[in-house]
This record gives C-alpha cells, structure tokens and sequence, in this order.
C-alpha cells in the first residue's frame, strides 16, 4: 500500500512540479531552498472548506488565475516562480481542511492554468 500512495504522489505531484521546472529553468535546489508565501489574511479554517475533490475537478487547464481564485478562494502558497522569455510560471499548493497531507497543486504560465494535481482531497 505504501508503494501505491507513494507512487500515487509521484505521478499526482512530482511529474508536473518536474515539468515546471524544466520549462521554467528552475533548478530543483533553487525550489528546495524556495520558501511558501501565504496569499491570504482570512481565517484559514474557512479558506480551506474550498479545497475539496469537487472543487478540485471544476479547475480547468486553461483557466486564468482569477477563476482558479473563485473556485479554491485566495489562500495557497506559492511554492516555485519563474520568469523566461516572456513566460511567467507559477506552482501555487492549497490544503485541505482536517486531512492530514490533502492538497492540491496548480501550475500556471502567464496566468493560465497548465496542469494541475491532487493527494488526498475528499469531497
């Protein structure tokens, strides 16, 4: 079981924090050292009553920034940015409320949401 959630994370994490870093230059010890930032004043108990599967699957590749914001509200970190050649890459992460781990992670490029990925969202 073990192996299967971690594989699960990999697939679900790693391979799209991979692809950010390879189209925005990053290097993996440049995101390691990388600190969050909370985007947010209000109370998180309420922000992450948002960040639920169902919510989730209404994120669309595409998207822009703001729609993401009015479907998953506006308390995420900001895990890794980059700027190149005109492109802006963004990997934004909100946690889910009362699961342990729950999260979900979104990438955008010049606003717009590229992929996207999941663990342990409920609901």
């Amino acid at each position: 079981m073990v192996l299967i959630v971690a594989g699960f994370f990999v697939a679900a994490f790693c391979v799209p924090v991979a692809m950010i870093l390879l189209v925005s230059g990053l290097s993996a010890a440049q995101v390691a050292e990388s600190k969050p930032v909370a985007h947010s004043d209000r109370k998180r108990e309420v922000a992450k009553e948002v960040v639920t599967m169902e919510n989730f699957g209404r994120v669309r590749i595409g998207m822009t920034d703001h729609e993401v914001f009015s479907i998953l509200g506006r308390d995420y970190e900001l895990n890794a940015e980059s700027g190149s050649g005109g492109i802006r890459t963004q990997v934004l992460t909100w946690h889910a409320a009362g699961i342990s781990g729950g999260n979900c992670n979104v990438i955008l490029q010049n606003r717009r949401v590229v992929s996207k990925a999941q663990f342990g969202l409920h609901g």
